[in-house]
C-alpha cells in the first residue's frame, strides 16, 4: 500500500468514526425532536388542566372557569396535532370530559351554583380521570425527572 492510499483509507475510518460518535451522541441526548414537541405541548396541557382542577367553581369566577377550560380545550388540540394518531382515543376522551366540565360551570350561570355543585363535582372528578389516563399514556414519551 502507497502513503497516498493509506493517507487516504486513514481519512475514511476518520471521517466514519465522526459519523458514527455524532450518531450516538444525538442518540443519547434525549428524546428525538417530534417527541421534545409531544412533551412540550403535554406539558402546556398539564399547566392549562391544573388552573381548570384547581380553580374555585364560585359565582364570580364561573367566567373564568370557563375560559380556563377553554385555553385547555385549545391546548389539548395542539397536543394531538403533535401525537400522530397515537393516543387520538385518550384525547377525544378527554376532550369530551373538559366539554362536559364545561358545560356544568356554563349551566351554573343561570342556575343556583347549590343545584349545579354536584354536577360540576362529578364532571370534575371525570376530568381528573380522563386527564390522568392521558397522562399514564404520555408518560412512556415524556418520562418526568
Amino acid at each position: 500500500m502507497s502513503a497516498l492510499t493509506r493517507r487516504d483509507t486513514a481519512r475514511r475510518l476518520a471521517a466514519a468514526a465522526a459519523v458514527a460518535a455524532s450518531l450516538l451522541v444525538a442518540g443519547c441526548s434525549g428524546a428525538t425532536p417530534s417527541a421534545q414537541n409531544l412533551c412540550a405541548k403535554a406539558k402546556d396541557l398539564t399547566a392549562a388542566v391544573s388552573q381548570v382542577q384547581t380553580a374555585k367553581p364560585d359565582g364570580a369566577a364561573l367566567q373564568q372557569l370557563s375560559a380556563k377550560v377553554d385555553t385547555a380545550l385549545a391546548k389539548l388540540d395542539r397536543l394531538q396535532a403533535v401525537t400522530e394518531g397515537r393516543y387520538d382515543t385518550v384525547i377525544s376522551d378527554l376532550r369530551a370530559k373538559l366539554v362536559t366540565f364545561k358545560q356544568s360551570v356554563d349551566s351554573a350561570g343561570s342556575a343556583s351554583l347549590e343545584t349545579v355543585a354536584p354536577e360540576i363535582n362529578t364532571a370534575l372528578t371525570e376530568l381528573r380521570g380522563a386527564f390522568a389516563t392521558l397522562n399514564q399514556k404520555i408518560a412512556t414519551q415524556c418520562p418526568t425527572g
